[in-house]
This record gives C-alpha cells, structure tokens and sequence, in this order.
C-alpha cells in the first residue's frame, strides 16, 4: 500500500507503510489514519496541516501532528470538508424520510447518497447553526434514523450499510468513538474555519456593516469553504 501526498501541483509517494499505520472507522462511518515517520525522512516536510493525502483509495486531511525527537505521529480524518460549506441557521422538519432530507441538503454538493431506502423510518428535527455534515451526523443518532454510512472520498458517495450485513473482516477497527490520546501535538487543524456567520440578540447580524452580507470570509490558509456559526445573545 502507498500513502499519496498532495503538495501544491505535486504528488509525493510515501512507500514506507510499517506497522504503525492504523484506520479507524467510527460505527457512524467516519474514519481517520494514524501513523508515525521520522522527522528526518526525505519526505516529511511535505505534511503540512491540512494537508491531503489518499491512502487506501479514500482522501483525508492532515488533522494534527505531533513531532518528537525522532518520530513525528501523523493523524488524518476523512476529508468532508465539502460537507461544512453549507450553513443552515436553522432546519426544523416534521416526519420527513431521510431521502428527502438527502435530497435538500445535498443539492449543492456534489455528494449523493446510496441505498437511502434501507431507512424506511420517518423523523422530525429541530436543529440551529448545523452543516450538512452535522445533520448527516445527527441522522445516525438511535434517536434519529440511526444510520450507519460509508464514505467514498473520491466519488463523493455517501452509502447507508446495515452493519450486521457487513460482518466480513475488513483489517479496520470498528468503535463507537475515537480511541485517540493526547499527544501534545506539534499543531492541529480539527477547528479550521473560513467563513464565520455572527449574530447577536433577536436575529442581529452584521449585514447592515457588511454589505448585506452575515458573514465573513478568511481564506488565507485555505481557499475552501468552512462554515462555523459565531452566536452571542447577551
């Protein structure tokens, strides 16, 4: 197996793959890469923050890195970043199927769901400030439809599994939340935002200071857009 990294117009291949590397799929879906490499290695200033790599034939985002004397520990997740472009102040529905809440918050993605009528159930939410990627989340609650996903990075799939017919070994370490400690890391990028919505008491924003707009945009790490909602109601 080869881990791609992705610099600039570049693509740099890390043939080191040693007992270190480590996926772990959450029951949810999602999914993250561990490994370590040495800070001597002729390929390690090539990982940056943020960064992107493929392993495996899934795309993820270089989320922390932890740098020691004479390892570094890497860790990836999933790159969804496509899925927090869209902010929705609020998404309240009543008895609504899962596909047609696929098919409203997807329509400006490039994503598309498979297999969404294995969810026969029927749910109603009340949510504020969510992302597509929160709503996905919140559908895999037991509260919820309690859906369980596969994603494909490459195609930009979403795929509904039932896991008790998916019992064949895949080499990956199924868990209800991340087992990852605190390492100390060197930095970490798991709370990058690029456009920020702010509001105030009873609605206020800052479109009237902004030229109509509610939000504002920092795009100087990243040219993608991340959607985080800023509230204070005091």
């Amino acid at each position: 197996m080869v881990l791609k990294i992705f610099y600039n117009n570049d693509v740099k291949l890390f043939t080191d793959i040693d007992s270190t590397f480590c996926v772990t799929k959450t029951y949810g879906g999602m999914m993250s890469l561990q490994f370590d490499i040495s800070p001597e290695h002729s390929l390690y200033k090539y990982f940056a923050l943020d960064g992107e790599v493929e392993y495996d034939n899934q795309r993820y985002l270089i989320k922390s890195i932890h740098e020691r004397k004479t390892v570094s520990t890497i860790v990836c997740e999933l790159n969804l970043d496509d899925l927090r472009a869209d902010m929705f102040t609020s998404f309240n529905k009543t008895t609504e199927s899962f596909h047609n809440i696929c098919t409203e918050i997807l329509s400006n993605t490039d994503w598309t769901v498979k297999n969404d009528t294995l969810v026969s159930k029927r749910c109603s939410f009340e949510l504020t400030d969510v992302t597509v990627l929160d709503i996905l989340n919140q559908c895999t609650n037991s509260t919820s439809y309690g859906n369980v996903y596969e994603y494909n990075t490459k195609q930009k799939t979403i795929t509904l599994i039932k896991p008790e017919n998916n019992t064949e070994p895949k080499g990956v370490y199924f868990t209800d939340e991340l087992n990852l400690t605190d390492l100390n890391y060197k930095g970490s990028s798991s709370g990058l935002v690029t456009r920020l919505y702010a509001y105030g008491k009873d609605g206020l924003s800052i479109a009237s200071v902004n030229n109509g707009c509610e939000y504002i945009e920092n795009h100087t790490y990243t040219d993608k857009v991340i959607s985080y909602v800023w509230r204070d109601e005091r």
